[in-house]
C-alpha cells in the first residue's frame, strides 16, 4: 500500500515522497518488539514495526510530521480488517 507523503522525506536511503507498506507478517510484531528493546514503549515498537514494513529505517519513521505518521497508522489498520 503506497503513503504519500505531505513533503518529501530525507531517509537514509535518499528522499521519498512516497512509502510503500507491506503487509505486516506475526514474525514483523515480534521483532519489532526486540529491536526496540526490553523496555521500549508501544509507540517506539509501533514506530520500528513501520520502518521494518516500510524498508525505511527506525530514524526515518522518527523524521515524519504527525500527520503521516498517522496515515502509517491507518494504513496498518486497514490491514488488520
Amino acid at each position: 500500500m503506497d503513503i504519500t507523503l505531505s513533503r518529501p522525506l530525507k531517509t537514509t536511503a535518499g528522499e521519498v515522497t512516497t512509502l510503500t507498506m507491506r503487509e505486516p507478517l506475526v514474525e514483523d510484531h515480534l521483532a519489532s518488539e526486540e529491536a526496540a528493546g526490553p523496555n521500549a514503549r508501544d509507540a517506539r515498537v509501533e514506530a520500528t514495526l513501520f520502518a521494518m514494513v516500510c524498508g525505511v529505517a527506525p530514524e526515518d519513521i522518527g523524521r515524519l510530521p504527525m500527520k503521516d505518521y498517522k496515515k502509517l497508522q491507518d494504513a496498518y489498520r486497514s490491514f488488520m480488517s
